[in-house]
């Protein structure tokens, strides 16, 4: 008969080999998702540009407003593999191949900390924390070539540091410093290990840390040649030294002056700028990771320390680093924790209790596995045009302005275009070489001042944006994405007798500038709101499952937002004919009524919109709006201190917060809130305006 111990390692080893199954399916399943990544477009049109003319770009060639500028290709490698993969076999290649990349990565992560049978669950669950907090990076981008080469090095460093083995990396560093700009880290480890095996050798360091994990003089002198041999590979990219030197350059700008851009992209802010849910698996593992150090703190493997003090300080400044923080602190956990793994029955009083959370955690990684890849498998969205849902794996997202790109190409709409920040990079993959974009992902390549021109087009007033989109002689306006960020200068442009609106649908609108060699075209094409027609809902097809309205609520909203109320409020009630419960829709209709003062109707569908959609940014914007119409200040204050702390980084909650005081009397107040939104966004004349406003106000009095 099998004895109580047989019986508790038999069910830890099968629990930590189906958390193990568990996690890789999961990290599976997330690559898979459907493309949705603003900036791959970019490297697929790079990649194909150099697969065509056998050669790699150095000047900038796709953006009118950077032409000829000295451009750093720093993954002209990987372009070329994902353009070979997506021109060979479409979308879900090339997300094979990202998701093959990744799954790789972190098996040679895993074998990095795994020693043996009796250890699987403590690394199983170290290996979780870390897969979890790097979920935020799981995307189809260059960087996952860094993530597999950053593991390949930690794998040979780690298990054949002594041998010869380790010759491999400058070969590996060669290929990475051309398909990838984080190429910089292979040095940097390599580096690392050769300053703390020189302290060891030459310091008395703290306890026993000069006594673990030594390398003998052979392997240390190896390890030098090596450094030396990958900084010279380092020298074997398409832009020689210049392109060595781009990552500390990139470093350094970043440190140093970052850019006007810089903190609205969500990968360049720092963890704890992120939403609590983002970062949390992330913190959880810095305090595990830390605890681990002070558990085995007279035996610490110094160069684990000095690693893990480095890519914590790269982390927690920008969170685009954290996945090779989060790969080391799998590393450094695993092996503090198992190299005093005979200590832990004498740390802890009770044994069983250690088992019981062992259990307990591998239970939570394959319920939460299980569960994760159930609702990613029944994840699906309607696409009205083709009357069918659409799984959310694999394929390409809706989210990209496909309808108007063909548009712009069929119809040969001039160039010199202006765009949003988020869509250039797709835009550059469509458009190029006939249209030029305005701004893409590429953030290094524009200098401050034209970063600072393009939130001042949208945020401005009038005069400034006719005199900029003069300055830069934009022809074409192609606003998509987020319409709070393109309202004001949606209605600018629509009021203006300088542009015509040629092209209106839910996925993009399309100004041309009104001139003489333009006349035939804006004739043709310009749209009329008057005879544009509402989007229909046929519920027969749509059938009995539950589906968003997303196109029939933007509808709405573009309806709204150019002054055709008549049909917004038509539109809108499409919407709500497929979902009645929606609460963007109820928020939208409830917001038509206050504009027709008629609140007790408003109230109707505001009730419900708070019902559905609480924290929805236009629930809170037309209930706010509800109680000043109806003179209730109190519940109006509320509302507006619930934008902001809800909605923390929208500039306009804090206007109207600051509007509201300042209608109140209470001027300092206002000027707090005001100056907030100002902060929020700097290159609106609407709020600094209001602000300088208050300030002479007070002045006088």
């Amino acid at each position: 008969m099998l004895n109580f111990n047989k019986i508790t390692r038999l069910t830890e080893y099968l629990l930590g080999a189906s958390a193990l199954v568990g996690i890789f399916l999961f990290l599976q399943l997330y690559m898979n998702s459907e493309l949705s990544d603003p900036d791959i477009w970019l490297h697929l049109k790079t990649g194909e540009y150099i697969m065509q003319n056998k050669t790699i770009p150095k000047l900038d060639m796709y953006s009118a407003s950077t032409a000829g500028k000295t451009w750093i290709d720093h993954s002209p490698l990987t372009q070329v593999i994902f353009y070979w993969a997506f021109n060979s076999g479409g979308p879900d290649k090339l997300i094979y191949l990202s998701c093959v990349v990744i799954l790789l990565a972190f098996l040679l992560l895993f074998f990095c900390i795994y020693k043996n049978k009796s250890t699987l669950s403590l690394c199983v669950i170290i290996f979780a924390l870390s897969v979890f907090a790097s979920r935020i990076r799981f995307n189809i981008r260059p960087e996952n070539f860094s993530v597999l080469f950053f593991c390949i090095y930690l794998f040979i460093l780690t298990r054949y540091k002594n041998k010869k083995f380790v010759f491999l990396l400058p070969l590996i560093q060669l290929a990475w410093v051309n398909c990838h700009g984080f190429f910089i880290l292979g040095p940097v480890i390599i580096a690392t290990f050769i300053i703390a095996e020189g302290l060891k050798r030459s310091k008395k360091l703290p306890w026993e840390w000069s006594d673990i994990y030594p390398i003998n003089k052979n392997s240390y002198r190896n390890l030098i040649i090596i450094f030396l041999l990958s900084v010279l590979t380092s020298l074997a990219n398409p832009n020689g030294i210049e392109g060595a030197l781009y990552p500390l350059t990139i470093v350094l700008k970043t440190f140093g002056h970052p850019n006007a851009i810089h903190g609205l992209i969500l990968e360049l802010l720092p963890p704890w700028k992120l939403h609590l849910g983002q970062a949390l698996p992330y913190y959880l593992l810095v305090f595990v990771s830390f605890v681990s150090f002070l558990f085995n703190f007279r035996k610490i493997n110094f160069t684990y320390l000095l690693l893990w003090l480095a890519l914590l300080a790269i982390s927690f400044n920008i969170n685009r680093n954290i996945i090779f923080f989060n790969c080391l602190a799998c590393l450094v956990s695993a092996d503090n924790f198992l190299r005093s793994n005979r200590q832990l029955p004498e740390k802890l009083t009770a044994h069983n209790l250690l088992l019981v959370i062992k259990y307990a955690a591998l239970t939570a990684i394959i319920l939460f596995s299980a569960d994760y890849g159930w609702r990613m498998l029944n994840d699906r969205y309607y696409l009205f045009e083709e009357n069918r849902l659409k799984s959310s794996l694999l394929g390409i997202s809706n989210y990209y302005p496909d309808k108007a790109t063909d548009f712009i190409l069929k119809n040969k709409l001039p160039d010199n275009l202006f765009n949003t920040f988020n869509h250039g990079s797709y835009l550059i993959y469509r458009l190029y070489p006939t249209n030029h974009v305005f701004i893409d992902g590429r953030t290094e390549l524009y200098d401050n001042e034209t970063l600072k021109d393009y939130f001042r087009m949208l945020y401005t007033d009038a005069s400034t944006i006719d005199n900029l989109l003069k300055q830069y002689k934009i022809n074409t306006i192609l606003l998509s994405g987020d319409l709070i960020l393109t309202e004001d200068l949606t209605r600018h442009l629509d009021k203006s007798k300088d542009w015509a609106l040629v092209y209106l649908n839910e996925d993009a609108l399309i100004f041309v500038r009104r001139l003489k060699s333009n006349e035939n075209l804006t004739r043709q094409l310009y749209v009329d709101l008057n005879k544009q027609e509402i989007k229909k809902a046929d519920l027969k097809k749509i059938g009995f499952c539950k589906v968003i309205p997303n196109p029939h609520i933007r509808w709405a909203r573009l309806f709204l937002i150019l002054g055709a109320e008549q049909k917004a409020e038509l539109q809108v009630k499409e919407a709500l004919s497929i979902l009645p419960n929606s609460g963007e829709a109820n928020a939208i209709l409830g917001k038509i009524y206050l504009r027709k003062d008629t609140p007790e109707q408003a109230y109707q569908y505001l009730r419900l919109a708070s019902i559905y959609a609480p924290d929805n940014i236009l629930t809170l914007d037309a209930l706010s709006d509800y109680y000043l119409r109806i003179n209730d200040k109190k519940n109006a204050e509320k509302v507006f201190k619930k934008i902001t702390q809800v909605h923390p980084k929208y500039a306009q909650g804090y206007y109207l917060l600051g509007l509201f005081y300042l209608n109140s009397g209470n001027l300092d107040r206002a000027i707090k809130y005001l100056g907030r939104a100002t902060k929020l966004a700097p290159y609106s004349t609407k709020y600094s305006n209001k602000l300088k406003e208050v300030i002479a106000q007070i002045n006088d009095l």
